[in-house]
């Protein structure tokens, strides 16, 4: 039940329009989206103010903030469908959750925390920390929020948009655990270029249990080694 996956994937999430609403976390396959450049964390021109002004309370928050438990964006579905092509069937456990840690996993929750966990805006921080929470528990959502203690807010920051190749999908006899085998290059730096987390084609071990969700269970990321 292993297969070899293997694509680029750019995070064209943090610039993609707000995603369309449901709960399925295997979402629809779309034509391959082009490639994202480098994505500064410093978010749009017309951001609102630092929290500490009067004015800082935002309506909305940045449209790179979605729900990873929401279908994704048809550019996020099609990264993750064109990183996954190899498990035909779709409704399979392997197919859903090579899936859900490229989509929901890694571009719509750890991605956005990198970029937004610091914020002084509590909304955003929160939300930011929320989502990250809702995709990832015990081990890896510690190392996760070990990596950020320290780094400064997101105008201070440069996030990369993240490069993962999936080279195999292993579930257990009772399809309540997926093992992925990944490749993975990320790169956050600070003021004046310093790196606060990179690594090149780190291999890592990723492990994923179904927890309940609105509709169908959802794949999260308990370990990350």
């Amino acid at each position: 039940m292993t297969r070899r996956v293997s694509t680029a994937l750019f995070a064209v999430v943090l610039l993609a329009s707000a995603c369309s609403s449901g709960s399925a976390s295997s979402g629809t396959a779309a034509p391959p989206a082009s490639p994202a450049p480098a994505v500064s964390s410093a978010g749009p021109s017309s951001a609102a103010p630092p929290a500490s002004s009067p004015a800082a309370a935002p309506s909305a928050q940045p449209t790179n903030i979605v729900d990873p438990d929401d279908a994704p964006s048809a550019q996020v579905a099609a990264q993750a469908d064109q990183a996954c092509v190899s498990f035909t069937n779709k409704f399979a456990s392997n197919f859903r959750a090579c899936f859900a840690y490229v989509a929901n996993a890694s571009l719509m929750a750890r991605l956005p925390c990198y970029m937004w966990c610091t914020s002084t805006n509590a909304t955003w921080s929160g939300d930011a920390q929320h989502h990250l929470q809702a995709r990832y528990e015990g081990a890896a959502l510690s190392f996760i929020e070990g990596q950020i203690k320290g780094w400064p807010v997101p105008d201070q920051l440069t996030v990369d948009p993240p490069f993962v190749t999936v080279q195999s999908v292993a579930i257990s006899a009772d399809g309540q655990t997926a093992t992925l085998q990944t490749t993975e290059t990320w790169s956050v730096r600070g003021t004046g270029g310093t790196k606060l987390f990179a690594e090149q084609d780190a291999h890592h071990t990723i492990t994923m249990v179904k927890r309940p969700a609105h509709v169908f269970d959802k794949w999260v990321v308990s370990n990350i080694a």
